[in-house]
């Protein structure tokens, strides 16, 4: 069958899918990359899987349970990351890739801790929590098994590297890490520093305290934003219009829950203070910011 297609189509013979490839950087920036590579290589999949999920999978039929559209966008964000850093740097950049996800894990304690302490050592299966040191330990199996499969096909996904830079995936990267930085840091104070400032901001309606302090929170996190944004639009300088349009592409991409969202309270006369208001918009205004620092930032090193 294929045969009598490549003779009734002759052309579908000569398409070929060329490899992306990447360029051989110092170990840090080829780090670096590979952590964009990561960011770009998911943020694509939302994209695509927001298109093909429901043709796919429909809701009203059965699916496996842990194929979800977060499994899948993680795998390749995980594969991506460990083909581009071995390539790219090598396997001092591949190991950093490990240390990387391992801290990211570690950071994840002082909440476990938290929340284990409210459910009990034992909670209910279906919370998704694991509170016993081996069975959290266990749980992070995907997470190794995406960076060795990535790893072990790296020279399958990519080809050889070239000399030069990886300015796309160096912006993407340290946009990535100045975020997960800023907000890991500040997730580890919130439960060690500053649990007692929060309220309860669970409670209907929520005391003042707790909607003034989401509210400064919320406020830092744009200006986090923006100076992510100001760092990923330097490094993007020297980039094609193509390359910083496809990445603020993907840093945008995701709005449209928070617009669905503020219109169906607009349309439905949902009353909201303004306080209330301003924090259900950020999940508009947060990417927003991304790419104001983007364009500002780019324009501002071209300047120099």
């Amino acid at each position: 069958m294929i045969e009598d297609l490549q003779a009734e189509f002759p052309e579908i013979s000569r398409l070929q899918v060329r490899r992306p490839r990447v360029s051989s950087e110092q170990f840090v920036w080829a780090f670096v990359s590979a952590v964009g590579a990561g960011f770009i290589a998911s943020g694509i999949t939302d994209i695509v899987q927001d298109v093909l999920w429901p043709l796919l999978l429909p809701s009203t039929q059965p699916h496996p349970e842990l194929l979800t559209p977060f499994v899948i966008t993680r795998a390749v964000e995980l594969v991506a990351m460990a083909a581009v850093g071995l390539r790219g740097g090598g396997i001092a950049t591949l190991v950093l890739c490990v240390g990387y996800e391992l801290a990211l894990i570690i950071a994840q304690l002082p909440g476990l801790m938290a929340i284990c302490e409210r459910v009990g050592p034992h909670p209910d299966p279906s919370f998704g929590i694991q509170c016993e040191p081996v069975s959290f330990a266990a749980a992070t199996w995907p997470t190794w098994l995406g960076l060795a499969v990535g790893a072990l096909a790296s020279r399958r996904l990519l080809p050889p590297p070239t000399a030069g830079t990886n300015t796309l995936l160096r912006a993407a990267g340290a946009f990535t890490l100045t975020l997960t930085a800023s907000f890991t840091t500040f997730g580890i104070l919130q439960m060690t520093v500053l649990s007692g400032l929060a309220g309860d901001f669970r409670s209907d309606p929520p005391p003042p305290v707790a909607v003034s302090y989401q509210v400064s929170i919320s406020t830092v996190s744009l200006f986090v934003e923006l100076a992510a944004g100001l760092v990923a639009g330097a490094l993007l300088r020297r980039a094609p219009p193509a390359a910083v349009l496809l990445f603020a592409l993907l840093v945008f991409h995701g709005i449209d829950f928070g617009l669905t969202m503020i219109r169906s309270n607009v349309e439905h006369g949902v009353p909201h203070p303004p306080e209330l208001a301003y924090l259900q918009s950020q999940t508009v205004l947060a990417p927003a910011a991304a790419v104001l620092g983007i364009a500002v930032g780019r324009l501002l090193a071209r300047r120099n």
